[in-house]
């Protein structure tokens, strides 16, 4: 008989309350945000879609962006940069290869 078929792998766990070390400061975004938003006086938020790196830093995509086309999903991409999670949950799970969902709001202040 042919062999089982291996077990699937276990999803990647989904972190819903990280413990951030390191995370941008205002400068950062002022820095980052999009040139053409800031002369149009634009707001936006993105969230996006990360998978913590065994150094605790993220690997993000874009999940969402408002209003699109106004930069404000590449300027989060490299504020996301800027991010980084502790290197396990206060459960002790370690968080490499976890996701997490990180919203950030662009706003002119």
């Amino acid at each position: 008989p042919p062999p089982p078929p291996a077990p699937t792998p276990p999803a990647p766990p989904q972190i819903t309350a990280a413990s951030f070390i390191e995370r941008p400061n205002g400068r950062d975004f002022a820095n980052e945000y999009p040139a053409r938003a800031m002369e149009r006086e634009k707001t936006g938020s993105v969230v996006l879609d990360c998978t913590v790196r065994a150094d605790g830093r993220l690997n993000c995509v874009v999940a969402s962006e408002d209003p699109p086309n106004w930069g404000f999903g590449d300027a989060s991409l490299r504020i996301a940069r800027r991010f980084k999670v502790r290197p396990q949950l206060a459960n002790g799970v370690p968080t490499e290869g976890g996701r997490i969902r990180v919203p950030i709001r662009w706003n002119l202040e």
